[in-house]
């Protein structure tokens, strides 16, 4: 989330338009990032699903939980305040777990940036059946706010809130656990599909799936692959980890929440690696993710260990890889997508 976005979220209460709640009472901090203001809140629970931020709120003295609060925790909260994601059930969820914490006379605070939904925000509050619903508008982005007290009824709340939680659902007639906010949470995406054709049959010892999602294309290795000693599958959200590891019970699998982009110091070195890296921040083509992934292969492979990546075809990789690798091939370009194998 940017600067901008987290300065409006806590633009009405630097305004004076909200209070601070009072020693005592507790805030909750939804999709949580550090910013100065913080410092104003005596006591505050957060939640950070994302593992570079959770660590960043770690550093800064706060514990940053990677579950939505209990429901013995509904209706204590004096003020919830969201840092609102893009994707729109993943926001939605969001809300409706705040609204359903918020004590009787609470205040859910809610942001965004404008081109990432934030002039939506208002209708959702009073979707949710809030009534008398305010909004401030600064840094291209809008804060929107609301007391319990006009929360009318809170069905909407509950669905919401359900919505975002880990589900089964069926995905071209297999059934899997995803949720809103992953990564294609209720489809294959077309990178993974292509890449897993090119996949070799005689992968063993121990390998990793860089940024598994909910573990599609982990699912494609190991059953291609038997003599597979074991597969790491990494993401930095930890609701992908979480679904990974539900979807690949029985498989010789051990799912891990790290950030990607850092090298990761807790794995052996491996034989192999399968990945799709992220390729969007925001609405921007974001070729520097998928770089620090493949660096942070590199160091995690053994000499003579191989990477298998899929790519979008206007993303340029191919110097980022050879200046990395011994030895690069391109199987195949199509579908938008190109395919490379690399080898230390």
């Amino acid at each position: 989330m940017t600067q901008t976005v987290k300065s409006t979220l806590f633009l009405p209460f630097e305004k004076g338009e909200i209070d601070v709640p009072e020693a005592g009472e507790t805030a909750l901090f939804l999709g949580a990032e550090t910013h100065p203001f913080l410092r104003e809140f005596a006591r505050i629970d957060c939640c950070q699903f994302w593992r570079a931020p959770a660590k960043a709120m770690e550093a800064a003295g706060y514990h940053a939980a990677q579950t939505f609060p209990p429901p013995e925790r509904q209706g204590t909260y004096a003020a919830v305040l969201c840092l609102l994601p893009k994707q729109k059930e993943e926001a939605q969820a969001f809300l409706g777990q705040g609204a359903l914490a918020l004590s009787d006379s609470g205040i859910l605070v809610a942001a965004a940036a404008n081109d990432a939904g934030g002039g939506r925000i208002e209708k959702w509050f009073r979707e949710m059946g809030f009534s008398s619903v305010r909004y401030l508008s600064k840094h291209k982005a809008r804060v929107v706010w609301a007391q319990k007290d006009f929360l009318e009824k809170g069905e909407t709340a509950q669905k919401w809130a359900a919505q975002g939680q880990l589900q089964q659902i069926a995905i071209e007639g297999e059934t899997c656990f995803s949720q809103p906010g992953l990564f294609g949470w209720n489809r294959i995406d077309e990178g993974s599909k292509i890449l897993k054709d090119y996949l070799p049959d005689n992968l063993s010892g121990v390998g990793a799936d860089f940024g598994c999602g909910y573990g599609y294309l982990a699912r494609q290795v190991l059953t291609k692959n038997p003599g597979i000693g074991r597969l790491y599958a990494l993401d930095a959200d930890a609701r992908a980890v979480q679904a990974a590891q539900r979807n690949l019970e029985g498989f010789p699998v051990e799912a891990k929440w790290e950030d990607l982009t850092t090298p990761v110091s807790t794995l052996p070195l491996l034989d192999f690696i399968v990945m799709n890296p992220p390729f969007h921040a925001g609405k921007k083509t974001d070729q520097d993710t998928g770089q620090a992934f493949i660096r942070t292969a590199r160091t995690a492979l053994k000499a003579g260990g191989r990477l298998f990546m899929v790519a979008n075809a206007h993303l340029s990789y191919e110097r980022c890889l050879e200046d990395m690798f011994s030895d690069v091939q391109k199987h195949a370009e199509k579908s938008g997508f190109k395919i490379f194998e690399a080898c230390v």
